[in-house]
């Protein structure tokens, strides 16, 4: 009598435990295919359970001669072939990071240049303005400005056209040049130096036309 409860236990026990496989495979199933929403570790926990119960059936509730296959395939077709997306997951975000950092020192590599050859062109431009080659040295400003707008070579760029302009007398353009230096480099001394003068000149010019 004690055997035979035991055995309908046993064999009520598997039943459940079946159950608790199929659905723990499927709702495994479900998070491996939406795993982006879901913890990873999740994930895992939930695999290896279903190994161990998948082991279990396949010892006690499939037949001696099967139970190696089953194992075997519980083994690669619920946890090894999944893991192997999860493991793509890793390498992706790995190579996106590392593309992230080879563009992050592309782009410093390429804002070294620009300021390299920007230094290069104002040493050309302030050597045409010593030579009294403005245009040539105003061309080379400009371009300097072109490179990057907002560098502080280009606020330099500004500040010597705005000398450039203050040899010729171009008061009010110089003036207008040496206020876009500071709102570049908001602490350019000389350009602030200069603005100061340039304003008196202008209040000089006024009062001696009146």
């Amino acid at each position: 009598m004690f055997s035979f409860i035991m055995q309908g236990f046993w064999d009520y026990f598997q039943v459940l435990t079946l159950i608790l496989f199929i659905g723990l495979a499927i709702l495994w199933f479900f998070f491996n295919k939406y795993r982006s929403h879901f913890s990873k570790k999740i994930l895992w926990i939930m695999g290896i359970i279903i190994i161990i119960i998948g082991i279990f059936l396949s010892i006690y509730a499939i037949p001696d001669n099967s139970a190696m296959f089953g194992v075997v395939f519980i083994f690669f077709g619920v946890f090894v072939l999944p893991l192997r997306n999860l493991l793509a997951d890793i390498k992706s975000k790995s190579i996106e990071s590392n593309s992230k950092i080879l563009n992050e020192d592309r782009d410093e590599s390429v804002y070294d240049h620009s300021i390299s050859k920007s230094k290069e062109i104002i040493h050309k431009g302030k050597n045409y303005k010593a030579n009294q080659r403005y245009q040539k040295a105003i061309d080379a400003f400009v371009k300097v400005i072109s490179i990057n707008p907002n560098s502080d070579a280009s606020a330099e760029s500004w500040f010597e056209l705005g000398e450039i302009n203050l040899i010729r007398n171009r008061v009010p353009e110089a003036l207008k040049c040496y206020k876009r230096a500071v709102e570049i480099k908001p602490n350019y001394s000389d350009a602030l130096e200069r603005i100061n003068e340039v304003k008196q000149k202008l209040k000089d010019i006024k009062n001696e036309k009146n």
